[in-house]
């Protein structure tokens, strides 16, 4: 039986090695751009997520308000059109442009399967409703159709609450029955 063996040193030597970092560990340059890549995304997705659910509150309808104005003045082709769907998709567009940059650049990520020590609690498979009206629901499909439920209570809440306001500032003429 004979086993390969992988020689001390490598054909490219130095330039192996300076690109490789010290003793074998990963570059320093590549692993820095996938977090970047990745916080990015994060960020992206995070404020475009604060950025819908704060939508039916008075400061963020004006700055949209103003944002809007400035951008469909400003000779966009598509006018106010334009402008909302840029605002709602346009950093849905950013996070597919950076998941591309990402793929491209790190093929071999997403790729390779990882072999499990142990059994693990996994929100995306854990079920967390059985028999019921939408079947097998896992943790984390609960936790998105909770999320979208708190945002409906909190917008008609909110809306409801700037109406009330609303109506009491009126100065509306006395009702007298005849």
């Amino acid at each position: 039986m004979t086993q390969e063996r992988e020689p001390l040193l490598k054909q490219n030597g130095a330039a192996g090695n300076a690109a490789a970092g010290a003793k074998g560990s990963p570059a320093v340059l590549p692993s820095l751009a996938r977090s970047v890549l990745k916080f990015l995304m994060w960020a992206v997705f995070l404020t475009w997520a604060a950025g819908i659910f704060f939508y039916p509150t008075a400061p963020v309808q004006t700055a949209f308000r103003k944002w809007a104005d400035i951008t469909s003045t400003e000779g966009l082709i598509a006018g106010l059109t334009g402008t909302v769907f840029l605002f709602f998709s346009g950093p849905i567009l950013l996070i597919a442009a950076l998941a591309y940059v990402y793929i491209f650049a790190f093929p071999g990520d997403h790729v390779q399967k990882k072999k499990l020590r142990s059994l693990s609690f996994r929100l995306w498979t854990f079920p967390v409703l059985v028999d019921g009206p939408l079947g097998v629901v896992s943790a984390v499909e609960f936790i998105g159709i909770v999320l979208f439920v708190v945002y409906i209570v909190f917008s008609m809440t909110y809306y409801v609450v700037d109406s009330v306001s609303f109506i009491s500032k009126a100065h509306l003429p006395p009702t007298t029955r005849r």
